[in-house]
């Protein structure tokens, strides 16, 4: 089988289980927000940020290095294993040693418990990722994605049981289990391809550090920036200000954002075997910042139209304040879904360093406007940082596509410009479609049947204007 046909049935599957596995979070999140209220909600988004904290320094080195590298041997899978094992324990003690000072820094003592029992999941978590990315290098991606949606399912179900009996010690407790289950299914299903001994030589994990480094580098300050929201309205406003802005941000970027894996995780190994082309790359390229968009903007198009509805239909009347910063949120989330192909194109050349620069000064300035903004204007300030970090990502993104890739920056740019054109007739049909009506049906029948307009308007738009990726990813469906 070539490696068109590995990606399109790769994508077929990551496709489902991400958007599955969206159901089953947005399922979680809105049992929670119900089950916990806004302060204790703001403890579950310290909880998730430490989570994502050490999550990233896990995968973002060793595993994407394992993908990127060639002709990668048994025993450099075992060193690496065990090397991930080691750096796994390391963090989790870290962990578990801190919590007490993270719980002080978000004023938050009732997450200092939890924060200890996640120190587990790095530990358990370790065990995982080079199975995980052997599977994806082989481009192996039906077990994967089978796994995911499997313990994705069993952590959200504990979570959610662990909520209505023990509060938030509940909710650490499905996390870590969620981990558990996660790992021993990738240890089992890469058995054919990881052969696993007691094994470890240091020399055997250099050329993958010298990739792995600036990787982790990058996704660190990646993650400061991403996170950098919670670590200053968690310090400077309070819990329910934090559990208001997570709620908004989990429904109008987090859970639109599970959909940019399903192209972003297929696509970067299949980007590794052609980036000697340099012309082929760059077509490439451009198409998946374009097909990227077009999965993206209908969403987040019917979520801005929406927001005032849904908000309190789906939570609860109690979160009602929430919806203005949900709706300028979604914009934000617009500009983020565009440039997130770019991680990948940047892994793919292997440009890690000028990536960490770049991502260095862009988050410094990103900091910088959402300090200013929080301290100005509270939470809508916070939304409102992000909707300016999102234009100054996609900015930084142009110049840096023009140094990569061949294309011009007329090229670049209506790569980017395209999605959001063709939704303008969706956004009109919207609105009209709330107009008609809100106030004559219930409000799930409005929230679904203006859903329904935008996406069947934002696909009719698309089809007519003959956009070219679009036709090629039917093409390739019908042939699989």
């Amino acid at each position: 089988m070539n490696v068109r046909r590995k990606t399109v049935q790769g994508s077929a599957w990551i496709a489902a289980s991400t958007l599955l596995l969206a159901g089953a979070q947005f399922a979680q999140l809105i049992f929670l927000a119900r089950i916990l209220g806004p302060a204790d909600y703001g403890v579950v988004a310290i909880l998730v940020t430490v989570l994502g904290f050490f999550e990233m320094l896990m995968v973002s080195g060793i595993s994407n290095a394992i993908i990127q590298r060639t002709n990668v041997t048994q025993k450099e899978l075992n060193s690496l294993h065990w090397l991930n094992t080691f750096l796994g324990i390391v963090l989790g003690l870290s962990i578990f040693f801190a919590a007490p000072l993270i719980a002080d820094y978000f004023n938050s003592p009732s997450a200092q418990t939890p924060i200890m029992l996640l120190s587990l999941a790095s530990i358990v978590n370790s065990q995982s990722h080079v199975s995980r990315a052997s599977l994806e290098k082989e481009l192996c991606f039906k077990p994967v994605a089978l796994i995911e949606f499997v313990a994705g399912v069993f952590s959200t179900t504990l979570v959610v049981l662990g909520a209505m009996n023990y509060g938030i010690n509940g909710v650490g407790c499905g996390m870590v289990t969620g981990f558990i289950v996660r790992s021993f299914l990738f240890f089992f299903a890469a058995k054919p391809i990881v052969a696993l001994r007691f094994h470890f030589s240091f020399n055997e994990t250099r050329r993958f550090l010298s990739f792995g480094v600036f990787q982790l580098l990058n996704s660190v300050v990646g993650y400061i920036d991403g996170n950098m929201a919670n670590l200053v309205i968690g310090r400077s406003l309070n819990s329910r200000s934090l559990g208001g802005y997570n709620v908004s941000f989990n429904l109008s970027v987090t859970i639109p954002s599970k959909i940019n894996p399903i192209v972003t995780r297929v696509m970067f190994p299949a980007f590794s075997r052609v980036n000697h082309d340099i012309e082929r790359f760059s077509g490439v390229s451009l198409k998946l910042i374009t097909f990227t968009g077009l999965v993206n903007t209908p969403v987040l198009l019917a979520m801005w139209i929406t927001a005032p509805i849904l908000v309190p239909f789906v939570f609860g009347s109690q979160w009602t304040w929430v919806y203005p910063i949900v709706q300028i949120m979604s914009l934000g989330s617009l500009a983020r879904s565009m440039g997130n192909p770019m991680g990948v194109i940047i892994m793919a050349r292997d440009r890690q360093r000028l990536g960490l620069i770049v991502n260095v000064v862009k988050s410094i300035v990103s900091a910088a406007v959402l300090i200013y903004c929080v301290h100005e204007w509270q939470l809508i300030g916070a939304s409102m940082a992000l909707v300016a970090n999102g234009i100054l990502t996609l900015v930084v993104n142009h110049f840096l596509l023009r140094h990569l890739l061949t294309s011009n920056f007329r090229t670049i740019f209506i790569a980017h410009l395209l999605p959001i054109l063709i939704g303008l007739p969706a956004l009109g049909m919207g609105y009209l479609g709330v107009e008609l009506f809100q106030g004559r049906t219930p409000d799930l029948l409005v929230i679904v049947l203006v859903w329904a307009i935008v996406g069947f308007t934002y696909l009719a738009t698309a089809w007519l204007t003959r956009v070219k990726v679009l036709r090629e990813v039917a093409q390739q469906l019908r042939h699989r």
